[in-house]
C-alpha cells in the first residue's frame, strides 16, 4: 500500500504537542500508558512494579491516575510500547523535505530505508521489526496512526518525495525485552543496509567502547595546555561561513555551561582527574559576587558580558554529581564548598530570572535555578 500524498502544509505545532502523550513511571514504580484527553489510560504490570499490587495504598494512589481503573499485562501492551521509540523521520542530504522510504530488507532482515540524492539511510533490530509503516510526517506517519488509535492500524510500504516518518514495531514478548537497534548510512541504500547489518552483528559493548575512547578524546582536545581545566566550547566556529578573523569569540572560549556539561561527559568515563581539574578551573574564575561570566577567555577574562543563572547553576550541580559518583575525596568537598556557597548567594539574590537565556535572545525564567534554603541552626559545613 502507498502511503497519501504527502501535504504540503503541517500544523506542526499539533505535532509537536502529540509527543506529550507517551509513556512514563508514575511514583510507585509502574509503567501508565498515558492516553489523549477523553481516551482511556491503563497500567502496566510488570515485575519490577510487583510490590504496588499487594499494597492498598500504593494501589489506591496508582489508581486515581487511571479513571477506569484499567491493569494489563505486559505481553497486552507490548506491541503498543516499543513502537513509540523506533519512529525515524530521516533528513537525508541536510533536508527534511524530498525523502524517498520504504519498507524493504537486506540479505534477507527487515529493515527500514530512507534515500535523497546520493545519500540513504537504514534501520535494522536485532528482534526483527513485526509491523512496519513508512508515512508523511504529521498526516500518515505511524506515530499519527498510534495517536488516534493505540496501535498500527496501516501498513505503508512507500512514500515518497516527502517530510517521512518511518515506524517498526518491535514485539518485546518474543525478544524477552532486550534488542538493538542498528542505524545506517551510505550512499546507497545497499551501502546503507550492509552497515547497519555489519554493526549489528559487530554488537553493542563493540560500539560503545569505541565511540565512548572517542568522545572522551574529543572532550580532551578542548582543553588547554596552559590553563589546566580550562576548555573551550567548541573548536569549531558557527556560522563560519559568514565569520571573519576579526571575529575571535564565539565557541573558542570557555562558557561554564559547556564546560559543566563536558565535565559531566567525562565523569560518565570514569576520568575523575578531569572532572576534578575542570573543578578547580571554576574555582579560580568565580567571581568576586559568586557568578561566574556568560563566556571567557582562559585566563577568566570576560568576552560578552551578560549574565546567565544557568552558568552559575550548573558549577552548583556538577560538584553534587562528583560527590554522589565519589569523584571527590572530603578533603576535596570541603575545599570546595566556599565556592558553591558564593554561588548559591548569588542565585538566591539574583535569582531565578537569567537576563539573557542560552540563546542570548530573551529573559526567562532559569529551570537550573533551584535553591533550597538551609533551616536555621543548621550547620553550613558540607555533608560527607
Amino acid at each position: 500500500m502507498k502511503s497519501p500524498d504527502d501535504p504540503t502544509t503541517v500544523n506542526r505545532r499539533k505535532y509537536a504537542r502529540r509527543l506529550l502523550t507517551g509513556f512514563l513511571f508514575s511514583s510507585t514504580g509502574t509503567l501508565i500508558a498515558l492516553s489523549p484527553p477523553g481516551k482511556e489510560s491503563c497500567a502496566i504490570r510488570t515485575p519490577i512494579n510487583r510490590a504496588v499490587w499487594s499494597d492498598p495504598q500504593s494501589l489506591s494512589d496508582l489508581l486515581e491516575k487511571i479513571p477506569l481503573q484499567q491493569i494489563l499485562e505486559v505481553d497486552e501492551v507490548a506491541r503498543m510500547v516499543v513502537v513509540l521509540v523506533s519512529e525515524v523521520a530521516p533528513h537525508l542530504d541536510n533536508h527534511g523535505a524530498g525523502n524517498t522510504g520504504w519498507s524493504g530488507d537486506y540479505k534477507g532482515q527487515p529493515m527500514l530505508f530512507a534515500k535523497r540524492n546520493g545519500s540513504a539511510l537504514a534501520l535494522v533490530c536485532s528482534a526483527a521489526f513485526g509491523e512496519c509503516s513508512v508515512g508523511f510526517v504529521g498526516s500518515s506517519d505511524g506515530w499519527q496512526d498510534l495517536f488516534a488509535h493505540r496501535r498500527l492500524t496501516a501498513q505503508y510500504q512507500r512514500a515518497e518525495n516527502g517530510n517521512l516518518g518511518l515506524t517498526g514495531e518491535i514485539r518485546l514478548n518474543e525478544c524477552g525485552g532486550e534488542f538493538i537497534l542498528a542505524l545506517g548510512f551510505g550512499t546507497s541504500p545497499a551501502e546503507a543496509g550492509h552497515r547497519a547489518r555489519a554493526s549489528l552483528l559487530k554488537g553493542f559493548p563493540a560500539a560503545r567502547n569505541r565511540l565512548v575512547r572517542a568522545s572522551t578524546a574529543v572532550l580532551r582536545c578542548h582543553e588547554a595546555k596552559r590553563f589546566p581545566g580550562g576548555q573551550i566550547a567548541s573548536l569549531s566556529i558557527p556560522w563560519g561561513a559568514s565569520k571573519g578573523d576579526e571575529d575571535l569569540g564565539g565557541y573558542h572560549l570557555v562558557w561554564p555551561r559547556d564546560l559543566v556539561e563536558s565535565a559531566g561527559g567525562l565523569l560518565a568515563a570514569g576520568a575523575d582527574e578531569d572532572v576534578r581539574r575542570i573543578l578547580r578551573y571554576l574555582q579560580t574564575t568565580q567571581e568576586a559576587d559568586g557568578h561566574w561570566l556568560q563566556n571567557m577567555w582562559m585566563d577568566g577574562s570576560s568576552y560578552w558580558h551578560g549574565v546567565q543563572m544557568d552558568e552559575t547553576a550548573l558549577p552548583i550541580l556538577l560538584v553534587d554529581l562528583a560527590r554522589r559518583e565519589e569523584a571527590l575525596s572530603a578533603e576535596e568537598l570541603t575545599a570546595l564548598w566556599p565556592m558553591v556557597q558564593s554561588a548559591a548567594g548569588f542565585l538566591v539574590c539574583n535569582g531565578p530570572v537569567t537576563p539573557p537565556d542560552l540563546c542570548e535572545a530573551s529573559s526567562p525564567l532559569s529551570g537550573f535555578v533551584a535553591i533550597k534554603n538551609r533551616p536555621p541552626g543548621e550547620s553550613n559545613e558540607p555533608a560527607h
